[in-house]
């Protein structure tokens, strides 16, 4: 068995901040919301959307360049 060292701060393998991108990118960037209601109802409505979406839920703990050095150091 290998360990891997990560830095500190590792937020690109990280599951929640990939969820929070997409949820950012997809679903309240570039929006004004007139209450914090209106803000959270957006997020929710987003996550619901984001769960439904198998294949997207499927791809947020893979990123590319992780699935390269994984095959590289264990291939």
């Amino acid at each position: 068995m290998r360990l891997i060292h990560l830095p500190p701060y590792s937020p690109e393998v990280n599951l929640a901040e990939r969820l929070w991108n997409v949820l950012r990118r997809d679903y309240v960037a570039n929006r004004i919301f007139d209450s914090l209601k209106n803000a959270i109802y957006q997020a929710e409505t987003g996550l619901g959307k984001v769960a439904a979406n198998r294949s997207e839920i499927r791809s947020l703990p893979n990123w590319t360049w992780v699935s390269d050095t994984l095959n590289a150091i264990f291939n």
